[in-house]
């Protein structure tokens, strides 16, 4: 068959559709967050979750448990889940009842249906105390009309007995023949033919993706995966262990030199699946999915292999796995006696799986009927039985789930409107210090602890990277990296050097460098010299113990030991003079001053900051850094693809300091003062440590005020730590700032500290818009905060280039984190600590399993799942005219991936997006607390805290 035999059609359609099902996770260097569903963002939100958990096999919905945890918490408003629920269920009468069936609904949501059939059933009625007394959870109003009718040991027992009268037993559906040939054995009983092609393919696999950490090659693994296989399986001896693979050689030497395209055709049709080719490409594909996502990863995209590239293609993938899973099957199949002949014909001649057991409905009227406080003698009303079992029918566990998890998002978004609406304080017209720092909603806390400290602060956020797309390359870094968005190519390289004056330094710091690699060289090569090399090996090994040892007992001094070993001072190779050079690999070398006021001045505008500029302008780029975790990336800089920003903020501040790129700003209308000054910083998100660079540039004139701003630094770092402290179950409440302090930076360093920092657990919104309307509110650390002036904006340009940037990189970390939460197996990565990193790719459970996907249970544990809710001072007509021109923003907008609110620029007045149009939200009456400071607040507090005034910081009180 020819690669041009219109049969391969339907199979390549099927393998690009499997692709675009299949994770888009980058290798753990480059891991950003993104949508986990991005496969279905042409869905609306609830359609598209409800097809997604049907092709994972995942939960749909928030757990039922979490939900009502939330709202036995206060979390979720009892009046906005009946809300919810009347929107979604038909609120007609019920017969012979007084409540209707809204009423009822609102009741199953919030107290829950258990299913039982069977044994099960039999324990509950005859161990539990189900027919003696009522639940302790029982609605109110249901427990005093029951208690009304008599002692619960008798009317239970009766109502039991009407409800079995008055429903028969109903036969289990039919059960759909699935279409893996392995999971038509599973459902038998059969042994699991994945138990035996996954070790083996999860090894070829990590072999051929491998990153550098094997240390012998796949052999052929430059050619692709299937010579590679070939290679691999086609020599192989003999082995008792392993009996199933002889069919696997001898079908190997059956096929020849057929095309994989071709082959993987074949192998359909011999499994009977030709008719359902689509279908089953995708099942197989998915069945590890975290590794098939990794190989479609190098695909697309061999730019982001941490090494190096590898020839992978999907097709070449789907015909080992169809071939691997041929094998196993026919081994299964072998073993259950059944005749020989294709894989089809063997299994036609299986019996057709055993319908599972339906719950037993008279158990559900039972519980429909207790929640309705009604008693047997209402029973007998006609259409009674049907219509409560229609409501159960209409509220299954998924559907209860999504309704509590659409109260919990409207609780949160009304509490967070009603903060915001009206709300408005005044800034200092002369700002002492000025601070541009990520919109990351860990450095929220940060910037609210600088502002309460001196109302002359002034903050601002933009995305991290702060227009800084450069390929970076540090003074020790063994290669370049892009820091930058992760849908964006650099054009840009920056290199870090030593400045002149520390070049003798530098020089003996690599020769001490050198020597101890040569020593080490020597130390490894001493095993081949009998009892001395022995001896001398063990010495070394007991030595290295001492680092390791102060790493594991004292953490937290081992790291300030270890950060005295210091560098010389360097700078970064900034300005291009010459318009045209080029890096070897094409790449501009460096900035023109042309380039930087571009940078420069997009950015300022960008976030309103063209006029009043303080003596000092601090930005802050940001990271994070932990011993021993395989997930640092995910804590890194989203706006820096994974990774540190301070390059970015470092060569920002450079830029702006710059006399012919201001001079270049003016031109455009941006006039920044001879008096200001732009420093750059970097703020770990671990150990909440701030540091400065470039300070031998700082003028002396300007040295007083960076004193003072030392100071603010330092204190906010504390406070801040100490309100990161009251999350952690491993902080005591009591703990002072400074010992608060202490405790993150050990956690930090900690080898055996799982929860290193919490990263994004509890984002929930994002303000983009003025500060001064949400500053002095405490949002705990929930919000993203990108700053935007819609008076110099009129047309939406400068709104248009932010919600680009931050509606896909928002939206993607929220629905990761949502997703992770929902289904910590499906979607999430599980638990972290049976978890080891495979080739520098990803992580696998124990020794070998699929690539685990998305985020770990320690990340998420504390996560409120809900959808981003993107708060944009602006009016519907500009933000209309805006998302028109965004499609990847207007798929979140329009399908609900995003939640949606304005406030109006000039009145204040909020409204919510909802049913495709913005309506007016009026804010109830419920004042807000105030407190003098943030701690007075959260103080002695761990869970997920409401939003309160802080009066400090405010220049004055707002009204």
């Amino acid at each position: 068959m020819s690669s041009a035999d219109p049969a391969l059609g339907p199979l390549r359609h099927a393998l690009h559709h499997a692709a675009h099902l299949l994770p888009a996770q980058n290798p753990l260097e480059r891991f950003v967050h993104h949508n986990t569903l991005h496969a279905f963002e042409e869905l609306p939100f609830e359609q598209a979750v409800e097809a997604a958990a049907r092709t994972y096999g995942a939960r749909p919905w928030m757990p039922e448990a979490a939900g009502r945890r939330a709202l036995g918490a206060g979390r979720i408003r009892t009046e906005l889940l009946d809300a919810v629920v009347a929107e979604r269920l038909d609120g007609g009468p019920l017969p012979g009842l007084e409540l209707d069936r809204a009423t009822l609904g609102a009741r199953v949501v919030a107290h829950g249906l258990r299913d039982a059939e069977g044994d099960e059933l039999a324990w509950i009625l005859n161990e539990s105390p189900a027919l003696r007394e009522l639940p302790a959870d029982l609605p109110e109003p249901a427990r005093a009309a029951l208690l009304r009718l008599g002692p619960p040991a008798r009317v239970l027992p009766a109502l039991w007995a009407a409800c079995r009268e008055k429903v028969r037993a109903e036969p289990a559906p039919a059960v759909a023949l699935p279409l893996r040939p392995r999971d038509r054995l599973v459902a038998l009983g059969a042994d699991d033919p994945d138990a035996l092609v996954h070790p083996l393919l999860i090894g070829l696999l990590g072999a051929f993706l491998d990153q550098g950490v094997a240390g012998w090659p796949l052999s052929g693994r430059e050619l692709g995966l299937w010579p590679a296989f070939i290679a691999l399986v086609g020599g192989e001896a003999d082995s008792p262990l392993q009996p199933w693979r002889r069919r696997l050689r001898a079908r190997l030497d059956a096929l020849g030199g057929l095309d994989v395209e071709a082959l993987a055709l074949g192998l359909l049709r011999d499994a009977g699946l030709d008719g359902a080719i689509g279908p089953a490409v995708e099942q197989t594909l998915l069945a590890l999915r975290g590794w098939g996502g990794m190989f479609a990863r190098a695909e697309e995209r061999p730019d982001l292999m941490p090494e190096r590239a590898v020839p992978a293609r999907l097709a070449e993938l789907l015909a080992v796995r169809l071939l691997l899973d041929e094998a196993a099957a026919h081994h299964v199949l072998d073993g259950m006696g059944v005749a020989d002949g294709t894989l089809a014909q063997r299994l036609a001649a299986l019996p057709a799986p055993r319908p599972a057991r339906a719950p037993d409905r008279a158990w559900t009227l039972f519980q429909l009927m207790r929640l309705a406080g009604a008693g047997p003698e209402t029973l007998p009303t006609p259409g009674l039985p049907a219509a409560l079992l229609a409501v159960a029918d209409a509220l299954p566990a998924a559907r209860r789930g999504l309704l509590l998890q659409l109260a919990l998002e409207r609780s949160y978004r009304d509490h967070l409107l009603d903060a915001v609406a009206g709300w408005g304080g005044d800034l200092d017209p002369d700002p002492r210090l000025q601070l541009i720092a990520c919109i990351d909603d860990r450095e929220e806390s940060l910037r609210r602890h600088l502002e309460e400290q001196d109302p002359g602060v002034e903050t601002f956020g933009a995305a991290g990277f702060f227009g800084v797309a450069i390929r970076y390359k540090g003074l020790d870094q063994g290669r370049a990296a892009p820091l930058c968005p992760a849908p964006v190519t650099p054009r840009h390289h920056l290199a870090e050097r030593p400045r002149p004056a520390s070049k003798a330094a530098l020089e003996a710091l690599q020769r001490d460098r050198k020597r101890w690699g040569r020593a080490r060289e020597v130390l490894g090569g001493l095993h081949t010299h009998g009892a001395l090399g022995s001896g001398v090996l063990s010495l070394a090994g007991w030595v290295s113990l001492l680092p390791f040892t102060s790493q594991l007992l004292a953490p937290r001094l081992h790291a300030k030991w270890a950060a005295r070993r210091e560098g010389p001072p360097t700078e970064l190779a900034l300005h291009r003079a010459d318009p045209d050079a080029r890096t070897a690999d094409g790449l501009l070398p460096g900035y023109t001053e042309a380039e930087m006021a571009g940078v420069v001045g997009t950015l300022l505008e960008d976030i309103g900051l063209v006029r009043r500029f303080a003596p000092l302008v601090v930005v802050l780029g940001h990271g994070s850094h932990s011993a021993n975790n395989p997930y640092t990336a995910a804590y890194n800089c989203g706006a820096c693809g994974g990774g540190q920003g301070g390059p970015n903020a470092r060569a920002f501040a450079a830029m702006a300091n710059r006399p012919g790129v201001r001079a270049l700003l003016r031109d455009r209308g941006v006039h920044v003062p001879d008096g200001t000054w732009f420093v750059g910083a970097y703020h770990d998100t671990a150990d909440d440590r701030v540091d400065v660079y470039d300070l031998v540039d700082l003028p002396d004139s300007h040295k007083a005020e960076m004193e003072r701003t030392f100071a603010l630094l330092r204190e906010a770092r504390e406070r801040n730590a100490h309100e990161r402290c009251r999350r952690f179950e491993s902080a005591d409440l009591g703990l002072s700032q400074a010992r608060a302090l202490h405790h993150v930076e050990a956690r930090a360093e900690d080898l055996a500290q799982p929860r290193p920092e919490l990263g994004h657990a509890t984002n929930a919104v994002c303000f983009v818009g003025r500060r001064r309307w949400s500053r002095g509110l405490f949002l705990d650390r929930r919000a993203f905060l990108q700053s935007y002036d819609p008076d110099i904006d009129p047309d939406g340009a400068v709104l248009g280039r932010i919600l680009a940037a931050v509606g896909p990189v928002g939206a993607g970390i929220s629905l990761e984190y949502f997703f992770s939460f929902l289904d910590p197996e499906r979607y999430g990565a599980d638990t972290k600590l049976p978890q080891n990193p495979a080739g520098y790719l990803g992580l696998m459970d124990g020794a070998a399993s699929d690539l685990r996907t998305g985020l770990p249970w320690q990340m998420v544990e504390i996560h409120e799942p809900m959808r981003l809710l993107l708060v944009i001072e602006a009016t519907a007509e500009v933000v209309g005219r805006v998302v028109g021109r965004l499609p990847a923003v207007a798929r979140l907008v329009h399908n609900g991936w995003v939640q949606v609110a304005l406030r109006h620029p000039e009145t204040g007045a909020v409204s919510v997006l909802e049913g495709g149009a913005f309506r007016p939200w009026a804010p109830p009456a419920d004042p807000l607390p105030v407190v003098p400071r943030s701690v007075d607040w959260y103080r002695g507090r761990r869970d997920h805290l409401p939003i309160a005034r802080v009066r400090a910081g405010l220049v004055r009180s707002a009204s």
